[in-house]
């Protein structure tokens, strides 16, 4: 059984945040100012050497300097220091607003004044950035202290560049402008100043600290000198409420930047124990007030003042552990964008090939959609790059944080937040959500050519909408989603909606385990409820956007499997959404014992799953392996055209450790020792049902951090990792960021490098993975040369683009990756593929390309679809639904049509009728003509489509407003029917619910009838020698034909159906 497993993986728990530093001030300066060029990172532990007649003056004056310009700026000075230094020749300036001020720090260093500068905006009192003359690099910042890297760093120094280097917070509060209503002048921030110099002489360099911890302290000083006047005044006049206040606004502020004072407190507690000039007598005198009434409030203004004043002490400090560092967000060259090219005020124009169109409402697709039906996505954005956020990765665990000013805005075109849920059959969101979607519209104004849709359900959030769309009252249940998702969408400035539902399968025992007895009794009402689901949400959305003078999006992330895809019948509701996100991952995992790649372009005809399931050696399956992207792409022809379909890249590993067998341990084997310890669902694990196959032993430890949890809260091994961390195992380094992500290699084994990771590549699947002989471990992995596959296909096949699961799990790596300069989060893949299809051309607009029908101009008011599948997995082998050809014309059709459609070639070139009879054979009713034939080893799937042909039988009338059923027998999933006409004694007509862009209206469907004679009691009536015009009759209101000889045999008088000699042909009107 195939299991396909979380796409909300979680961070490694267990790390803390060990203090506020990420890097040395004396690295960071003298690092970044002196390089001219790649392969820097030189001065990462280097330290400037301290001058011999400092008695800590000079090194005071020096800070005052500085201090001097960021106060007058601060308070607004008009003629204050802080003024624009000139550009060196040759030296670009990166600088955002002209009324930006940038003030000198490099000194701070031990270098020239202007080689490092702060970017400050005089309007609002913060501090914009830290701008490196010689990279000509602005490090930008949010009003909350998060970088954003609004500037473009190229990537050979992306990629050389110490991760402790890329991202150095540094943030002022808008409380220092007016604290307590002081404002904040010369005297405190001096004496801030001369608290951190007074001990030693020490410089900056020497206390290894980061811009964070000099910064702040400066302000916090002067925050400080204001804050103790006004608690001596509460003390004086027992005025406890008000300065229980004023703790209370230092300690809120200081808790969301700083997430451990305490810690550093200690370490500088500790420090001064160690030192009695720090003790100071003021310091002394005040401590006499800790068991007073006001103890509370003054052991916070203690802890406060601590950090200011005595920071100075502090011996230079061991070498930290390292944390993740996250590259430069890259620059964003099109951040606008104008109206779609070929727009009109006809919509109809616009409109998106085979969309349905809502009635009654004029859908402003021009506003999205260019005249010839594509989206619109900007001048360099050709393709869609679209990207998942994980909204759980905001750090505040201690965890690596990836935020929205962390996206790289101007390489997407798309963006999807994960993930809302379904409550109370009503869109919600989590309590992070709701201050990382203000930070995504802040980024989202600076960016607004980004399209941000609220994504709804994911592996752990899917339950509620199994409940939302099922029962008696399913529809009233949808309708209140669907209101409170267009309310949601107004509300945040989203752009739309996207539906992870997984899955609307009929097969029992899929999706999450958890989710089973909810879901596992209503299988056979998914797929049915889900296509109600997104036919209302598309309704909806089209009224809104109507209404607000947009365009919102509707857009899913759809199964890929093979297996999975086996249980919801056509996917017909694909046809209501802008596009789909196929989620070409997760193929193959721990959840069995098969080793295999995670996310295959194409099949090789040796995959060991899909040969014990005798996939390959089963005549009817034509040797086709379903478990590959060129196989789900194609899967989904049959529903959307090429550019309605997008394909998932996996930005993280699976993986198995005790691996035997197989080609450096690719289609090995791996199982779990005691089945019993399987993961819910697999193997012998709890509520695995019987006959499920073994699970695999998954990768643990160093190869496996970003592991979901047991129920029991340990570690679920599956060898997930994002690919930056892969990348360093590839580098064979044991990156000095274990502890943030939760590794012990002291304590535990499995957390230790062992061994050595080799990469390896196929050809054949495209892919690539790691394989570590001496564990035996086998990890798939996604990088550039797989993307690069990807691209190219997307580019070839004229897909719409790709979708990216998740953007946290980019790398970037310096030239040579070490233990203390690892890889870390970045943009290389992501990077890579708006390189490659930002100008990859038009994608496919139209859904019959790759057809072999010559559809006519004229289209009927006809439908065709696929109905009445069998639910449960013990009945969908073959699959037999019905074609079901409705007449919604005015006038019934007569018989001895001819119906022809297509269907995806991720089927066989095999279809059977009710009978069994095969295309193949000369009494089928059912004619294929192959668009691909024999196995998909290597190449793929040749063409899109097979065309199926059936004849109505002669006087099978469709009466006005009624519909005929033709039994069908395939053997793997397919979608459609697609491109579909009828021919008539009048022509051929294409069919209106193929809702093609540009099709004329035929009106009625000219037909000659059916001119069958009444029966005739005298008259025998012989099929075998007689044709079937001869053998059909009127009688008793219906058309019948002869099934064998007869004579004076009344149609419709026989003992039964199989011992009546006449077929009923339906009624004559």
């Amino acid at each position: 059984m195939v299991r396909h497993r979380s796409r909300m993986s979680l961070w490694r728990r267990g790390a803390r945040w060990r203090g506020a530093a990420w890097a040395v001030i004396g690295a960071l300066l003298v690092s970044l100012a002196v390089s001219s060029g790649p392969g820097i990172a030189q001065a990462a532990t280097r330290t400037q050497p301290r001058t011999q007649q400092d008695d800590g003056h000079e090194t005071a004056d020096r800070y005052l300097e500085i201090v001097g310009n960021l106060r007058n700026t601060m308070t607004r000075n008009g003629n204050g220091q802080a003024q624009p230094v000139a550009d060196t020749p040759g030296v670009g300036r990166v600088m955002q607003q002209p009324n930006w001020q940038i003030i000198g720090i490099g000194a701070l260093g031990g270098l020239d004044q202007n080689a490092v500068q702060l970017v400050i905006d005089p309007s609002d009192l913060y501090v914009r950035g830290i701008y490196v003359r010689a990279r000509n690099v602005l490090y930008a910042y949010t009003r909350d202290g998060h970088t954003t890297g609004e500037v473009y760093i190229p990537q050979d120094v992306q990629n050389s560049l110490d991760p402790g280097l890329r991202r150095v917070p540094l943030s002022f509060s808008e409380r220092y402008r007016d604290v307590f209503g002081i404002e904040l002048g010369a005297t405190p921030l001096r004496n801030a100043v001369r608290y951190i110099a007074e001990f030693n002489g020490r410089t900056l360099d020497d206390l290894q600290e980061s811009f964070e911890h000099v910064i702040m302290p400066i302000a916090e000083g002067a925050r400080f000198g204001i804050f103790a006047g006004r608690i001596a005044q509460a003390m004086r006049g027992g005025q406890q409420t008000f300065h229980l206040d004023a703790a209370r606004a230092g300690d809120t502020w200081v808790e969301y930047l700083i997430h451990n004072w305490t810690a550093l407190s200690d370490r500088i507690r500790q420090a001064a124990q160690n030192d009695p000039r720090a003790e100071g007598t003021e310091f002394t005198q005040r401590r006499t007030f800790e068991n007073t009434q006001h103890g509370h409030t003054f052991r916070y203004f203690l802890s406060y003042l601590d950090i200011a004043r005595r920071i100075a002490t502090l011996k230079p400090p061991p070498r930290r552990k390292g944390r993740v560092g996250i590259a430069p967000v890259p620059r964003d060259g099109e951040p606008r964008i104008g109206p779609p090219p070929g727009a009109s005020n006809d919509n109809e124009k616009c409109r998106p090939d085979g969309m349905p169109r809502t009635p009654g409402v004029d859908t402003p697709y021009c506003l999205a959609y260019t005249g010839e039906g594509r989206e619109w996505m900007g001048k360099t954005h050709d393709r869609r790059v679209i990207g998942y956020f994980a909204g759980w990765r905001t750090g505040k665990d201690g965890s690596p944080a990836y935020r929205p000013q962390n996206v790289p805005w101007g390489q997407i075109t798309h963006l999807n937040y994960a993930f809302a849920h379904v409550t109370d059959n009503k869109l919600a969101i989590g309590d992070q959500d709701v201050e990382n979607i203000r930070l995504l519209n802040e980024q989202k104004a600076e960016h607004p050519r980004v399209k941000t849709l609220i994504s709804v359900g994911g592996w752990s959030q899917t339950r509620g909408l199994y409940t939302l769309v099922t029962g008696s009252d399913a529809q009233s249940k949808i309708d209140t989603f669907a209101d409170s998702a267009v309310e949601f969408i107004r509300q945040n400035h989203f752009n739309g909606v996207d539906i992870d539902f997984e899955y609307p399968t009929s097969l029992e025992n899929t999706g999450n385990p958890e989710d089973w007895p909810v879901s596992n009794p209503v299988r056979g009402e998914l797929m049915a409820g889900y296509g109600k689901l997104m036919k209302t949400l598309r309704e909806k959305l089209d009224r809104a956007s109507a209404a607000d003078g947009t365009y919102y999006l509707l857009s899913s992330a759809v199964s890929s499997s093979g297996y999975l895809v086996r249980g919801m019948e056509n996917h017909d509701p694909a046809k209501y959404q802008d596009y789909v996100d196929v989620m070409a991952y997760d193929f193959h995992g721990t959840w069995n014992g098969y080793v295999g790649p995670n996310a295959p372009l194409y099949d090789d005809g040796k995959d060991t799953e899909l040969a014990d399931a005798g996939v390959y050696s089963t005549k009817e399956y034509g040797g086709i392996g379903y478990f590959n992207t060129d196989w789900a792409f194609k899967h989904f022809r049959g529903a959307l055209q090429a550019g309605r379909i997008n394909i998932g890249i996996p930005y993280y590993t699976r993986g198995w450790s005790d691996v035997s067998g197989g080609n450096q341990g690719m289609w090995g084997t791996s199982k779990m020792p005691d089945q019993s310890q399987c993961p819910a669902g697999t193997g012998s694990g709890p509520g695995a049902p019987p006959g499920t196959r073994p699970c695999g032993e998954g990768a643990r430890g160093i190869d496996n951090i970003w592991h979901d949890t047991t129920n029991a809260g340990g570690e679920l091994p599956a060898g997930t990792n994002p690919m930056w961390h892969a990348k360093n195992l590839e580098a064979n380094i044991e990156p000095n960021y274990g502890s943030q992500v939760g590794l012990d290699p002291e304590r535990n084994a499995s957390d230790r490098l062992t061994g050595n990771y080799a990469r390896h590549w196929d050809d054949t699947t495209k892919t690539s993975w790691l394989w570590n002989e001496q564990k035996k471990t086998f990890l798939s992995t996604t990088d550039t040369q797989a993307v690069d596959a990807v691209a190219d296909y997307v580019t070839r096949s004229g897909a719409g683009g790709v979708m990216i699961w998740e953007l946290a799990g980019d790398y970037s790596c310096p030239a040579t990756p070490t233990a203390e300069n690892p890889c870390g989060i970045g943009y290389t893949m992501t990077s890579r593929l708006d390189e490659k299809l930002g100008h990859a051309g038009d994608y496919g607009n139209s859904r019959a390309a790759g057809s072999t029908a010559q559809l006519p101009a004229r289209t009927a008011n006809l439908e065709v679809d696929l109905v009445d599948y069998p639910a449960g997995s013990a009945k969908l082998y073959p699959l037999e639904p019905k074609v079901r050809l409705t007449n919604n014309t005015s006038k019934a059709i007569g018989g001895g049509a001819e119906l022809s459609f297509d269907i995806p070639t991720s089927t066989s070139p095999l279809v059977k009728d009710g009978n069994w009879q095969g295309s193949d054979t000369p009494d089928g009713l059912w004619r294929l003509t192959p668009g691909h034939t024999g196995p998909n080893a290597g190449t793929g799937l040749k063409g899109d489509f097979h065309r199926v042909t059936t004849k109505i039988e002669y006087c099978q009338v469709i009466p006005a407003g009624k519909s005929i059923d033709i039994p069908i027998k395939y053997y793997l999933p397919i979608t459609g029917p697609a491109n579909a006409t009828l021919t008539t004694s009048g022509g051929t007509y294409g069919l209106a619910s193929d809702n093609r862009r540009g099709a004329e209206d035929a009106g009625e469907v000219t037909d000659t009838g059916c001119n069958a004679p009444d029966w005739d009691a005298a008259k025998a009536y012989d099929p075998a020698t007689q044709s079937h015009e001869d053998v059909t009759v009127k009688y008793n209101g219906h058309y019948w034909r002869a099934k064998w000889w007869t004579q004076n045999n009344a149609p419709g008088t026989g003992p039964d159906a199989d011992h009546e000699p006449w077929k009923d042909l339906g009624p004559t009107s």
